[in-house]
């Protein structure tokens, strides 16, 4: 595994279990505005990067470069910023349903326009089967 891959795990493993020791020890509900920012921030991290590591496995298994799980880093810095969309998005319905907003409209609505955020990207960065690599 390359570096970059090692980072993501173990980010995953240090925030998902500070996110365990917080739930644990506090009630995120009751607790103040520092408490709550930094489950906020825990779930961001533990989102994007459980993202980040499925989506670059599978377009490993799709090009099939088995040899090495991080060989690419063309393709997991798209994953990467896919898995930053959805922390993102899951971050912002957490909000939502905290502020009693949330329906059925307000989630198809944000996967909308995380939809339009990821046609817009791709548009200005083409994906990488279309480049030649040298």
């Amino acid at each position: 595994m390359r570096w970059p891959i090692l980072i993501i795990v173990g980010t995953l493993v240090l925030a998902g279990t500070a996110l365990g020791f917080i739930g644990r020890t506090f009630d995120p509900y009751q607790a103040g505005y520092p408490v709550k920012g930094l489950v906020l921030v825990l779930i961001f991290l533990v989102v994007s990067s459980l993202v980040t590591l499925v989506f670059h496995a599978i377009d490993t298994m799709r090009h099939r470069k088995i040899v090495s799980f991080g060989i690419d880093h063309g393709s997991l810095a798209v994953s990467f910023r896919r898995g930053a969309l959805a922390g993102l998005l899951s971050v912002i319905l957490i909000m939502i349903r905290r502020l009693n907003m949330f329906n059925p409209y307000s989630f198809f609505g944000a996967v909308l326009i995380m939809i339009i955020i990821e046609a817009l990207l791709l548009k200005e960065y083409p994906h990488k089967d279309s480049i030649e690599t040298t």
